[in-house]
């Protein structure tokens, strides 16, 4: 708790009634990886404006989220189609890193694993589909 306050005893009201309105796991997990108070309002701000689950969030910070906003040029419509409320989400979907842990890879990534993963899993696929289709007409 003391960490907590000293950690927000610099920011503004708004932040502060912003941390008092989630849950104590996301302030943990944003107290503890942000290095300055900007850091920690931009995941405050983007939890609470996106109702983020703490998994996502912590996604967020695993892919440096923050660093990347100001380095990242937009190269999108996103602030003549969509409604406000919905850029940054999409913004945030377009440069997010994907996630690959369906295929069972290790990381860090080879470009020849994931590959190779990929084309085991398509093949399998379509040997499903081929057997699926060869059983219908045989019924």
């Amino acid at each position: 708790m003391k960490r907590f306050y000293e950690f927000y005893a610099i920011a503004d009201k708004k932040l502060r009634q912003l941390v008092a309105v989630l849950p104590w796991k996301h302030n943990l997990l944003i107290m503890s990886s942000s290095s300055s108070i900007d850091e920690a309002r931009y995941y405050v701000e983007v939890t609470y404006e996106n109702c983020l689950s703490r998994n996502v969030l912590n996604n967020l910070i695993k892919t440096d989220s923050f660093k990347n906003i100001k380095l990242l040029p937009k190269h999108n419509n996103f602030a003549n189609t969509l409604p406000e409320h919905l850029q940054e989400q999409a913004n945030e979907i377009l440069k997010s890193t994907y996630n690959l842990e369906m295929l069972g890879l290790k990381y860090p990534l080879k470009e020849r694993e994931l590959e190779l993963s990929l084309v085991q899993d398509l093949l399998l696929l379509a040997i499903s589909i081929v057997l699926h289709t060869m059983i219908r007409s045989i019924l």
